[in-house]
Order: structure tokens, then sequence, then C-alpha cells
């Protein structure tokens, strides 16, 4: 049961009267297991005060923000994502103000410390650039404009028609055109309200975040998935969720270690055409408690690790309540669809399921698995904001109309390093970003365009897979993934489709690691001490 409940107090400032302080750091850390993200920097569980309650932690000062959480200009929810963690990283990525940070002081909870806003020299320029490109255009200019906002209305109402077409009407072209603006949709509005940023209204970003569902995520899961694990460990082996998806498949150079959740089989690759129903369905099921163990443990092997709420939620009834919305949506669509046309009904919801999912993983995945990103000296670099700007790929920047087919991600780069920015703004802002890089001597991986971004990744994902006895993988040798003339695109496809085509034929296990564990210098830092603790 990932939910703390009443075992300590939930940030109302409150006192537990049953439990010692012990006890309660030790119930918090048995119901916080999972991802790293979860612990505190001394992995000691979530991060307490005196009398039980949990803390925020922002350059190694603890904060008791319980008081504020309600005055919080982003919203409660946005605020609640730090509480019993160090967020120093989060905080630093959504705030730029030294007025907001001196605001802190009054809720310090250390004693004799004194509050110092970060030292990164590249994320005080960024926040620079941001300044001079919004200069004069409003305090929250930033944000998404009227024009966006219209926009991403129109596509809602063709989305609207398509849905009512498909499973009102039964219409299979309907429902093979549902899945297009769905997406434009969801990426464009839910993604930008996971980040605050889609309106200046919290409660606003709060309701148009379920335009993800029924067909990709649900929103609560989602913030700890993506706002907190993603965009704080991005691309870390042992923190980073998206790299956790999938199990047995090996999606990351640096992931060295054995799977002990069985070997890969070429069956496991048509996982991405139900990563919806992961995200949207199973995923915030499991993280309130409602699956049954063996389905959990089945589930677990099969596809993923456990996702949990984010820690400052999970003993909210109404944050664990408003988590099963997506599922129930989820659930009364595919009922629905089946009640009005029957088997008929289970193929119309086949396209927007299938087509979103192959969508999502095309648009997030292709952008982060790649071999220039994921190598290990990336690991040692101690600016966060500098670390984001290299562990990401970028296609088609000056594009508009790809910027919105995508949401921005096309330029993940400037996302992850500014990701409180409204993505309708990228496409203007990226050049004055790239040039920010280059002053501080920053690489920006690129790829021509998206499909040219799919096939590389494919080409590592594939080549990881098929040389899992190897330690680590020898980057030097995608030298097609990441010279963009070094061969033609439907070549790199066709010689993917010809490999996937083999291994069909003869679908046994793969290859999975032997032998002893790696040596510290072959995998990322992170892992190597985890393993001298253990």
């Amino acid at each position: 049961n990932t939910s703390l409940k009443s075992d300590v107090s939930m940030g109302g400032g409150g006192q537990s009267n049953e439990l010692s302080l012990e006890d309660a750091k030790a119930k918090a850390k048995a119901k916080a297991e999972g991802p790293a993200m979860w612990m505190s920097s001394d992995g000691e569980g979530p991060i307490l005060g005196k009398q039980g309650q949990m803390l925020w932690r922002i350059h190694g000062i603890d904060y008791d923000l319980a008081s504020f959480v309600k005055d919080h200009p982003g919203g409660e929810l946005a605020i609640r994502l730090g509480q019993g963690i160090d967020c120093t990283d989060l905080y630093e990525s959504y705030h730029s103000s030294h007025v907001a940070f001196r605001a802190l002081d009054k809720h310090r909870v250390t004693p004799g410390a004194v509050a110092e806003l970060g030292k990164s020299q590249f994320k005080h320029d960024l926040d620079e650039v941001v300044r001079l490109h919004f200069a004069g255009k409003g305090r929250f200019a930033y944000k998404g404009t009227t024009k966006h906002h219209v926009t991403c209305a129109a596509v809602f109402a063709c989305e609207v028609a398509c849905f009512v077409g498909a499973f009102w009407h039964g219409s299979m072209l309907a429902s093979f055109l549902l899945p297009w603006f769905f997406w434009v949709c969801a990426v464009n509005v839910s993604h930008d309200a996971s980040h605050f940023c889609f309106s200046t209204i919290p409660w606003v970003n709060e309701i148009v975040a379920f335009a993800a569902v029924p067909f990709l995520y649900e929103p609560i899961t989602w913030a700890h998935q993506h706002v907190v694990s993603h965009h704080t460990h991005c691309n870390e082996v042992e923190a980073d969720v998206d790299l956790q998806h999938f199990v047995p498949l090996r999606i990351h150079s640096q992931d060295t270690k054995p799977h002990v959740m069985g070997n890969p089989t070429p069956f496991d690759y048509l996982k991405v055409m139900l990563v919806g129903l992961h995200l949207g369905f199973w995923v915030p099921l499991n993280a309130s408690g409602l699956l049954p163990t063996n389905l959990q443990h089945e589930y677990k092997r099969s596809f993923s690790p456990d996702i949990h709420m984010p820690i400052g939620l999970a003993g909210h009834k109404k944050y664990r309540m408003r988590g099963l919305v997506g599922p129930m949506l989820t659930l009364s669509v595919v009922v629905f669809a089946f009640c009005m046309h029957g088997w008929y009904g289970g193929l119309l919801l086949l396209p927007p399921f299938v087509i979103d999912s192959l969508l999502f993983i095309m648009v997030t995945q292709a952008s982060h698995i790649q071999p220039e990103v994921q190598i290990a000296e990336l690991s040692d670099e101690p600016d966060f904001f500098k670390y984001q700007a290299r562990t990401s790929v970028d296609y088609s920047t000056p594009s508009d109309l790809w910027r919105l087919l995508t949401g921005g991600l096309n330029t993940q780069a400037l996302h992850h390093c500014l990701p409180y920015v409204s993505c309708c703004h990228y496409t203007d802002l990226y050049p004055a970003f790239e040039a920010c890089c280059n002053r501080h001597g920053i690489q920006l991986h690129k790829r021509e365009h998206l499909l040219h971004a799919t096939s590389t990744c494919m080409q590592h994902v594939w080549g990881l897979n098929q040389n899992r006895s190897a330690r680590t993988w020898d980057t030097s040798e995608w030298g097609a993934a990441v010279d963009p003339g070094a061969a033609p695109i439907k070549s790199q496809y066709r010689m993917i489709a010809e490999g996937i085509w083999a291994s069909f034929r003869d679908p046994r296990p793969l290859a999975c690691h032997e032998g002893e564990p790696p040596e510290e210098g072959e995998m990322t830092h992170h892992l190597a001490q985890k393993l001298k603790s253990s």
C-alpha cells in the first residue's frame, strides 16, 4: 500500500500521538519503497521533522511549508511534489527569483542555516534569456498564450467530433482520426498543465491535465513519474522511471545489471503498443493499492516496477481519489464502446490505444534513448542544468508545425532546462537557448527529424538487446546513429525490420547478462555506490 494515510502528519503541521519519531520514519520508509527519488539523500526514507511531519529539503536546508501550501502561487499540487524529499533540483527548475528563495527563510527548520540560491551560472544565464525574451510582455507571459489556447480548443473540438463518430456512430474512419487529434491535444494541453504552465490559474492546470485520459496517462501518478522522477533524474538508470518500463528490455547503455524479471523475447517489443493502458490504467490502480498481490507481482514481472503516487500527495484522500478518476474514465470508455457496438466496439478501441501509444513512444523516448546521451561520462556532470541539456536529442527545431505536433518535445533540451515555460514559446526561444548553451560549451545533440530520431533510437535499443552479454555498449559502433548523414533513413529501418522479422521466426529468449557484476568504471556512479553498500 503506497499511501501513508495517517501514520505520520501529512504536512498539516500536527503531531503523531501514537508514533515516536523513529517509528514514524520506519513506517514511512517501509511504505515508500520504490525508485530512488522516494528516498532522502541519505537513503533514510521521507524527510521528517521532530514531530513526524514531512519537510521540504532545498540545498541541504529543511523547511516546513505546510502553512504555505494553500498560498503557493503555483498551486497546492505543485508544492506538494517536493514534500518529504530533497527537492532542490525540482525547486530550481521552476523558480528563478531570488525573492521567492528568500521567502522560504520564514519556514526554515534547520537551525543556524543561511539560505543560498543555486550557484549554476548556466541556469542564471538561462533565466536571463527568459527574462529578456518576455520583457515587457507581462508577469506570466512565459505561460500559455491566448493564441495557443484557441488552437488547442480547436484541436479538442475535432477530437470530440471524432470521439462521437467513433464510439457513438461506430465509424472506423473516426476511430483512426481520433488518436491524432487526441495526441496533439494531450501533448500540448495536458503535458503543459503537468508542468503548471498551460494556464496562470492552478486549478485550471489540474483539470486540463486530464486531457491525456483515456488513451495515455493518468495525471496524478504522472506527476511523480514525469515531473519528479524523469525531470530531476533524467537518464539515470536507477532513478528515472522512464528507464524502468518494459522490463526485461534493456534501453540504457549503462544498464549493466542482470534482469531478475526474466529474459527478453522479441515479443517484448510489442509492449510499446500498450503503453497507454500501462500508464493510464494499470499504473494508477497499482499505486492505489487496489490490485491483488499476485496480480501486482505478475505485472511487475512482465511490465515495470512500481510507480507510486508522489509521497506528498499520497497522504491526502482527495489526491488518492483523484488518482482513480483516470482509470475509471478509461474503463468507462471501454465499457461504452462494447455496450454500443458489441465486439466491433473492441475493434474501434484499437486505433486510438495503439496509435497514441506508438506516438508516445516515438516522441518522448526517441529524445532520450540515444547512444550519445547515455554515455557514462555524463554522470560526472556537476551542473544539474548542463546535464539536462546534454541528455536530450532535438530535431526540427525551427519548425512551428513540429512544435505543435510534438508539444515542444522536439526541443527536449530546452524543455528540460526550462520546464516552467509553455511549449508554445519554444520555437522562438530556441535560438537564444542554443546560443547560451554554446557560450557554456554545451554541445546540443540533434537529428534531422522525428523519423531520423526514431530510427537511431530503434537501432540503439535493438543493439543493446542483441548484445546483452556485453558489460557496456560501445557507442562508437553506432556511427550511423550519431552522424545524420551516415546512412539513409530507409536503409536503417530496413535493417531493423529484417532483424526483427528474423527474431520472430526464432523467438527464443535473448541472452541475458552473465558473470560477476561490472567494474565501477563501467557503470554509473550511483549504481556503483549502491553495489558497494550492498
